[in-house]
């Protein structure tokens, strides 16, 4: 029997909520991608050219969890919100 795992990065509740109802659905582990400072609601204005989501655009983002082991997975599940047509920085230092 193969194991799944929902992983998930959510700022506003959204991705959250459909992360939840995918891993209810499918019976399998769940796992928040938490950066280690929370965002706010300013810090994910897109209209703010200085937001902190459109700086990080250009860097990493310290995430606060320890590395998955894929090695667990045989499927893996990635959910986030779209940011300025790709995934937020977080996504790409979860990789």
């Amino acid at each position: 029997m193969s194991k799944t795992i929902v992983t998930y990065f959510s700022a506003t509740g959204t991705t959250r909520r459909v992360a939840e109802k995918l891993a209810q659905e499918k019976q399998t582990d769940i796992l928040e991608i938490k950066p280690v400072i929370p965002y706010t609601n300013e810090d994910i204005n897109w209209q703010d050219h200085e937001s902190r989501a459109n700086v990080e655009g250009r860097d990493q983002v310290e995430v606060a969890m320890e590395p998955l082991d894929i090695r667990d997975y045989d499927d893996i599940y990635v959910g986030f919100p779209i940011w300025w047509y790709t995934a937020p920085r977080i996504i790409f230092s979860f990789f």
